[in-house]
């Protein structure tokens, strides 16, 4: 009768844009100086993903271990039990670069820009004494003089990552 064995595989978890951790397995001990060499890792999800390639979008997915390869050859001496674990990737957290722009002139247009180190789109909303709102870069006008132009950077996330903290810049 062949001897039996259980390949395990510890759950894993990372945050979303960092490296894979190694997905490394254990096993029971073989006979004769033999070892496992590689197994083969399906990761699935319930959205569909199934691949042998790790996943990289946020999400809980199932790793599930088969075909492993033994040193020697013999793979035919083992009954091999292989245990399923879970792969975790969590949302990442981003933030905005929104340099203070300073004093500026009134009735002169000038260029706001904010970005977020997720590369995500950023939104520029002006309220008070200036106009102008969008993706950035966008083109702010002083609507009239005084210390009240706000103008406020947003970044509300996508699947991958959370939403961002608002910058808030006041021009003078």
């Amino acid at each position: 009768a062949p001897w039996t064995i259980t390949a395990t595989r510890s759950s894993a978890s990372k945050t979303y844009g960092d490296a894979d951790p190694t997905f490394s397995f254990s096993s029971g001990a073989l006979k004769n100086s033999e070892s496992i060499t590689d197994v083969v890792k399906t990761f699935t999800s319930s959205g569909g993903y199934n691949s042998t390639t790790p996943p990289s979008d946020v999400g809980t997915y199932t790793i599930t271990l088969s075909g492993a390869t033994i040193s020697g050859g013999g793979a035919t001496n083992y009954a091999i039990t292989y245990v399923t674990a879970s792969y975790e990737i969590i949302t990442a957290s981003q933030t905005i670069s929104f340099t203070s722009l300073g004093n500026k002139t009134y009735g002169s247009t000038f260029t706001a820009t904010a970005t977020s180190n997720s590369g995500l789109t950023v939104t520029i909303t002006a309220s008070g004494d200036c106009s102008g709102s969008g993706s950035s870069p966008v083109t702010i006008t002083p609507t009239a003089v005084g210390t009240g132009c706000v103008l406020t950077a947003t970044q509300s996330g996508n699947a991958n990552y959370l939403a961002a903290s608002n910058v808030v810049n006041t021009i003078s």
